[in-house]
């Protein structure tokens, strides 16, 4: 049972299934996105735009501009969730990703985010669409150039940290190679010496930080 877990335990079990599915569904996925100097979503996802009848592997510059961004924030537990931080909902398509316990408290209480589809594990451990409220969604502002940067950004100022500093990991997956660049403090000392991006490699969960 979620309850008998601290928050930590939860949030990265929750996360991890996250970024099984995003990966699965999406051509990038990152996580911990600043998406502005106040803002961090916990993972952002992005699919090119792409016409059933296209047969070539590079996408149009239209097809880039009218991708989709699934923003997807996870709570562990009430405490989590009104906690003000880690509610940004602001991308074409918006998740919440709770335990159920979680999410039927919300609903009952009125307080389901508005423009987001809320996931909860089920029985098997899969995640499931338990409610939404994506009617009340509003129209993305940020251009999807600004979003793919922010995704990027990340990855790279990750890779600039000193040993000291790169406490905290960023994960950056892209679909079209099968790959993931996990940057950790050894994987940047790695790469100082020998600059070479890790491909094929396991994603590495980087945990999300509570107050």
């Amino acid at each position: 049972m979620e309850g008998k877990r601290n928050r930590g335990e939860v949030t990265a079990e929750l996360s991890e299934k996250v970024w099984a599915r995003l990966c699965r569904e999406n051509a990038l996925v990152a996580s911990e996105v600043w998406v502005d100097d106040a803002r961090r979503v916990d993972f952002v996802a992005y699919r090119p735009h792409r016409p059933r009848d296209r047969s070539s592997n590079h996408a149009t510059a239209a097809e880039l501009e009218s991708g989709t961004f699934t923003f997807v924030e996870v709570k562990s537990c009430m405490d989590d969730f009104t906690s003000g931080h880690g509610r940004t909902f602001e991308g074409d398509e918006n998740w919440l990703v709770c335990p159920l316990e979680l999410a039927d408290s919300l609903a009952s209480k009125g307080m389901l985010p508005k423009g987001a589809a809320v996931y909860s594990p089920d029985a098997r451990g899969a995640l499931r669409k338990r409610y939404d409220t994506s009617e009340f969604r509003q129209v993305r502002v940020a251009p999807a150039i600004e979003l793919i940067w922010a995704m990027l950004s990340g990855c790279i100022s990750a890779h600039r940290h000193t040993y000291a500093e790169a406490h905290t990991r960023t994960r950056i997956y892209t679909h079209q190679h099968h790959c993931t660049y996990a940057r950790t403090h050894k994987d940047i000392d790695a790469q100082m010496n020998r600059p070479r991006p890790l491909t094929r490699s396991r994603p590495v969960l980087g945990p999300k930080s509570h107050p």
